[in-house]
């Protein structure tokens, strides 16, 4: 595997998008709910049509008594496809699973991605899309990519990432590749003090500059150094699809040690700002946003003055590590 060591202080303007709703380009939101009932727990699809009409979906395989967490969906545009991403309880741990959609309202089986380690949980997974089209000799070669994340809590603790080509629109799960990102970066033994804040370290996430460029960045925590880690992985390089969804470039971008002062009620949310700036938000014990921004050290904590809502309180943040002074 390619392996590039720069260590940089540069943020791009990346892109962060939220996937319990999404909505296609007729106008159609989609959204996904938990629902329990009668100790019957299931995942539900809701579908607001432009046309004022809705529909309700149960997903397949959920409607049973073991309970689905952390719901993501997001939509492709070009083969009418939603997808589902989920943690599904089991007896010792939690497993990651995907299941598809088509436009006919089919749903495909579920797929595992995670491996099912024993005492393991899978936590806060996300789900991104890129793409690449390359012309030669007339010919046109479109490659796209599912990118997921999530945090791995109990054995082999750490942040897993999980690369799935689409092949003619249609997952290529057996294509897959999983990584173990605290494996590329831990730098010793040392325990970590358990008297961190979870909610400081169990929200990796994925940036991505540009959709129609195979390229990203992953931010997760390292227990060992105590920092959040940001690695690039390039996925444009190779000459098959095979070689590209095996054998990314993978380099590590900068390391920011962790405000393990904070304590935060809720998961932190990382902002990156397209003048390179970087902030992160949560809530607090009385259930106000407040975030710290980075600029060679995390600043002091400011609360978000009257917003409630989690969208406007991220725009909020966006506005303020926007500033020139910062």
């Amino acid at each position: 595997m390619k392996k590039i060591i720069t260590f940089m202080l540069i943020f791009s303007g990346f892109y962060l998008y939220s996937f319990e709703k999404v909505i296609d380009s007729s106008g159609n939101l989609y959204q996904i709910c938990q629902n329990s009932k009668e100790n019957i727990n299931k995942l539900q699809i809701y579908i607001y049509h432009s046309n004022g009409n809705k529909t309700l979906l149960d997903v397949p395989t959920t409607e049973d008594s073991v309970i689905e967490n952390y719901p993501n969906i997001i939509y492709l545009e070009s083969s009418k496809m939603l997808i589902i991403l989920y943690s599904k309880e089991r007896e010792d741990g939690s497993d990651l699973i995907i299941q598809t959609m088509d436009d006919k309202f089919n749903f495909s089986p579920p797929y595992k991605i995670s491996e099912g380690t024993p005492l393991s949980y899978c936590i806060n997974p996300k789900i991104y899309r890129t793409y690449n089209i390359r012309i030669s000799d007339n010919f046109m070669e479109i490659t796209q990519f599912l990118h997921l994340i999530w945090w791995q809590r109990g054995s082999l603790e750490g942040a897993v990432y999980a690369n799935i080509p689409l092949i003619f629109n249609n997952l290529d799960i057996e294509s897959k590749t999983l990584i173990y990102l605290n494996d590329y970066i831990s730098l010793n033994d040392k325990n970590y003090d358990s008297s961190i804040s979870n909610y400081l370290y169990e929200s990796p996430e994925i940036f991505i500059p540009k959709a129609n460029e195979n390229k990203l960045s992953v931010l997760f925590a390292d227990l060992d150094s105590l920092s959040y880690v940001i690695l690039d992985l390039n996925y444009d390089d190779g000459d098959t699809l095979r070689d590209r969804a095996h054998f990314p470039d993978i380099g590590v971008k900068t390391m920011l040690d962790m405000p393990i002062s904070l304590s935060p009620s809720s998961n932190v949310d990382f902002i990156l700002s397209e003048n390179e700036n970087i902030a992160l938000m949560y809530k607090n014990a009385e259930g106000n946003y407040e975030f710290s921004y980075y600029c060679s050290g995390w600043s002091q904590v400011a609360q978000i003055p009257l917003i409630n809502n989690y969208y406007e309180a991220r725009e909020f943040v966006k506005r303020i590590i926007e500033e020139p002074k910062y």
